[in-house]
């Protein structure tokens, strides 16, 4: 609970002790803590919104005491420190993929030689730079990795991704249309990080990148087919 529902939570305690009703200091507080855990634990199941539930009883009940002549609480105030509050917030990660397909529909995979499980291709892309937009993250890394320019289109998906070692990444998939055959003839791979690219079909590709790569592939190119955008969390 936020500082001013705790206010609020005061007010009514030294408005029931003003009125005989609050029992003073009677009780014990590990006990009593351990009921409003209960309850609020009770509440949660029987609402989808207690945080709401909650907080309209407290207002009635914080209303009746100014209604008794208890004083009114000093308004809600929130002016932390910016950088205080900035450095504070959570962090995530932002990458984006291209699916870029051939005449035959296949997509274009590209091995990635520092990823050291078994099934590491991937589509073209990677993470964003900072304050960099996701569309010119993926524009950008098809330039990086194929020596390709290409006019990288609409969103296909987004994929949230849980924290692992990293911070929790969001996955942006662009569409980066069929290439024609001197497009595919002027590919040239990034030295060190890429191994080899091919095309392959939705169904091949599924032996050469992880599940939840493979669903998010699928993803999109439903998206594609369908001119929807897709919201995927862990593919």
């Amino acid at each position: 609970m936020d500082e001013y529902t705790w206010s609020l939570i005061a007010q009514q305690k030294k408005w029931t002790d003003r009125r005989g009703a609050g029992g003073g200091r009677s009780g014990d507080p590990g006990a009593l803590a351990a009921a409003a855990a209960d309850a609020l634990v009770a509440l949660a199941a029987a609402t989808d919104d207690p945080r709401a539930a909650l907080g309209a009883e407290l207002a009635g009940r914080y209303q009746r005491s100014l209604d008794a002549g208890a004083p009114a609480l000093p308004g809600a105030t929130f002016n932390p420190d910016r950088a205080e509050w900035i450095a504070s917030l959570p962090r995530s990660l932002a990458g984006a993929v291209v699916l870029l397909t051939d005449d035959q529909d296949r997509v274009l995979l590209v091995q990635q030689t520092y990823r050291t499980i078994t099934r590491n291709w991937g589509l073209p892309g990677g993470g964003s730079d900072e304050d960099e937009p996701p569309q010119v993250t993926a524009q950008r890394e098809c330039l990086e990795e194929l020596s390709l320019a290409v006019p990288v289109g609409r969103l296909l998906a987004v994929d949230w991704r849980p924290a692992t070692d990293r911070p929790p990444l969001v996955l942006f998939a662009y569409d980066g249309g069929r290439l024609s055959t001197e497009q595919i003839e002027g590919i040239r791979l990034l030295d060190g990080e890429l191994a080899q690219f091919g095309f392959f079909s939705l169904e091949a590709a599924r032996e050469r990148i992880p599940e939840r790569s493979h669903a998010f592939l699928a993803a999109a190119f439903e998206a594609r087919s369908s001119g929807s955008v897709i919201d995927l969390r862990i593919g």
